[in-house]
């Protein structure tokens, strides 16, 4: 299944800051029931996630939510602040064959098969969030709020596992819209003094803390603050993160 293309921008917030923007965009937005637990395994080339400065960039990942014993084969594509996803469902148990060197044409995951066989691709990271979702409808279209909290996340990278996972004390807000940015978003974006951060914010994240990890064995386990990358990314901006996962 593709979805169509729409525009999304990230933010990073502390609790104090998430919980506010909740809050205001709740009097506009309707909070879908229950957050969603949502674990993801990213997959790239090496292992590690790597960083380029061009206007593209491809995530390669299996997505579970909650309990379901189907999982998520998806690959997310953004041309600066365009994002498109490809997914396609499959049961837990079929996962092995993501393993096979050679891709069966046989099976409904076949075109994810066929990319980590064609760039040899390997597990990375895997993250554990705790999601929470807004929608609504705007004059601009209609508009999704996604706020990600409880962010974990451990390195699956050469045998490396990271017990108990690395915590990240800092919350993921996504603003997620058509065409246009619905005034609803430009009031919050105004409210709160937010700047977007590369669509990668949360791999750049992870990566870090669990570089910090390898090179100080002794912090483990580790509830950290969330320090942000350098610099902000704006719409505007060329941007790749060449991360194959």
């Amino acid at each position: 299944m593709k979805f169509n293309p729409r525009c999304e921008l990230t933010f990073a917030l502390n609790d104090q800051s998430t919980d506010a923007l909740l809050g205001l965009a709740s009097q506009k937005m309707t909070v879908l029931p229950d957050a969603t637990l949502i674990q993801d395994r990213y997959f790239d080339t090496t292992g590690i996630v790597q960083h380029h400065s061009k206007a593209a960039w491809r995530q390669y990942r299996v997505r579970r939510f909650g309990g379901r014993r189907d999982a998520l084969l998806e690959c997310k594509h953004w041309k600066k602040e365009i994002s498109s996803l490809r997914q396609t469902s499959v049961p837990d148990h079929e996962l092995a064959r993501l393993t096979s060197p050679i891709a069966d044409k046989s099976w409904d995951g076949k075109w994810f098969q066929k990319k980590v066989v064609q760039h040899k691709l390997k597990p990375s990271i895997e993250t554990r969030l705790e999601r929470t979702v807004l929608e609504s409808m705007s004059l601009e279209g209609p508009m999704r709020l996604t706020i990600d909290r409880g962010i974990q996340c451990q390195s699956s990278a050469n045998g490396r596992v990271y017990s108990p996972p690395v915590r990240l004390m800092c919350n993921v807000v996504k603003m997620k819209y058509q065409i246009s940015l619905p005034t609803s978003f430009k009031a919050l974006i105004y409210e709160f003094m937010l700047l977007p951060e590369r669509p990668s914010l949360l791999m750049t994240l992870s990566q870090d803390q669990l570089d910090t990890c390898s090179s100080t064995p002794d912090l483990l386990p580790l509830p950290t603050t969330c320090a942000l990358p350098q610099g902000h990314f704006t719409p505007s901006s060329e941007v790749e993160i060449c991360q194959l996962g």
